[in-house]
């Protein structure tokens, strides 16, 4: 794929490439089986990010970098296998974001969780210094790996921040138009927006399409699960306040509507989880995936 590694457009992928032109699919990996791997590294990341203590925006960095690894390495390889890349990702991240965290560290959390159907396998790590040495070297030897497939391009711009500015846009609208009851319900308004936005990172939604689509696709499913109307001022809603006159940032409904369906996939992927029914999400994104495509006369 053409482009320049540090050129936001080499990194936003439409549906049809992510479903036929990932390195996965010419390594023979299904679309559904892709999904589900790259869904357990984000899992892995998610919960790494809870027990090391760092910031929601550095999950959403390591996800971003596992994601962007994967456009051009198999989910197959056995050299570095999907969640040694998920522990390189989330070490690496921490580095960048400024929230450091020892290897040892690292190694530990992460062992834990890549090997929590074998504990004795993480615990090894512990009480075996030869098992120590050999992941360690295997995690600074994969980190090198994803350095080499993100081209060194390590700047990742995130939606919390527009998310943040379009929270600020309604309650500042919400103010001055006397709508009390929005104003009221901005700071809940806010809390399910971010935890959507944690959710979105379980798709793909981080490759498909720009920070600002996404936060506002997080505010406006946020609004509608709330029941909360957004304020329009002066003919403009919210994300028309924060767009701009670019059209590689301007936000479309379009955009909104397709992210808020993946959302709806994480969702329908948690309840058949407490259900005691694994292994539907993979299947059902990739369905959703293939009707979206067919609705495009792709």
């Amino acid at each position: 794929r053409g482009g320049r590694h540090d050129s936001a457009s080499y990194w936003r992928w439409s549906l049809v490439e992510l479903s036929q032109g990932t390195a996965s699919r010419r390594d023979g990996v299904s679309f559904a089986e892709e999904l589900k791997l790259r869904r357990e590294c984000s899992v892995l990341i998610q919960e790494a990010q809870e027990l090391l203590e760092v910031s929601p925006v550095t999950y959403a960095t390591a996800v971003t970098y596992c994601n962007r690894y994967f456009l051009h390495h198999s989910l197959r390889d056995k050299g570095v296998p999907h969640l040694l890349v998920a522990t390189c990702c989330v070490y690496l991240a921490c580095k960048v974001d400024e929230q450091p965290k020892p290897l040892h560290a690292v190694m530990r959390v992460c062992a834990r969780l890549r090997h929590r159907a074998q504990p004795a396998l993480a615990a090894r790590l512990q009480s075996d210094p030869e098992e120590y040495r050999k992941e360690r070297e295997a995690l600074l030897r994969g980190e090198v790996e994803v350095l080499k497939a993100l081209g060194f391009d390590l700047h990742i711009t995130h939606p919390h921040k527009h998310l943040l500015a379009m929270l600020s846009w309604v309650n500042e609208v919400a103010t001055r138009q006397g709508l009390e009851e929005v104003s009221r319900r901005v700071t809940p308004l806010g809390n399910l927006a971010f935890r959507l936005l944690s959710d979105s990172f379980h798709t793909l939604v981080c490759l498909q399409h720009t920070p600002e689509a996404v936060a506002a696709a997080m505010l406006e499913l946020a609004a509608m699960l709330l029941g909360v109307e957004l304020p329009v001022d002066n003919g403009r809603r919210f994300y028309e306040r924060v767009s701009v006159d670019d059209d590689t940032h301007r936000v479309s409904p379009d955009d909104m509507e397709d992210i808020g369906h993946q959302l709806l996939d994480v969702a329908e992927e948690r309840a058949a989880r407490e259900q005691g029914r694994p292994g539907v999400v993979g299947l059902a994104t990739a369905a959703a995936a293939a009707a979206q495509m067919v609705l495009a006369n792709v």
